[in-house]
């Protein structure tokens, strides 16, 4: 009964299944290889100049409106703990503690 369950449990949580997957290792280009690269990504952006530029502009907006509502957000909720006065009590000294004593 029980102890067939139990082997049964730690048999399936413990089972290769369920462990994250080993990372593989990404294969890393010869020079002549990222050589090539650079020269196809050269010859893209020559070609579609304006729109990878504007994507990149884009993409800078919306991280900066993300990062600009993070800072708002915790700028309000500072202000808001400030101004409510709602701050940790001091915790109460034992002067008979070695803490206490030693400090």
């Amino acid at each position: 009964g029980h102890q067939g369950r139990a082997a049964f449990t730690r048999a399936f949580f413990c089972s290769r299944s369920m462990q994250t997957p080993t990372k593989r290792k990404r294969r890393t280009p010869s020079v002549a290889q990222r050589e090539k690269n650079r020269e196809r990504a050269r010859v893209y952006y020559e070609n579609h100049r304006q729109k990878v530029l504007a994507k990149l502009k884009l993409k800078y907006e919306q991280k900066r409106i993300v990062i600009q509502a993070k800072r708002r957000e915790r700028y309000f909720q500072r202000k808001m703990s400030l101004a409510s006065g709602c701050k940790a009590p001091a915790p109460e000294l034992n002067r008979l503690s070695l803490r206490f004593i030693l400090n």
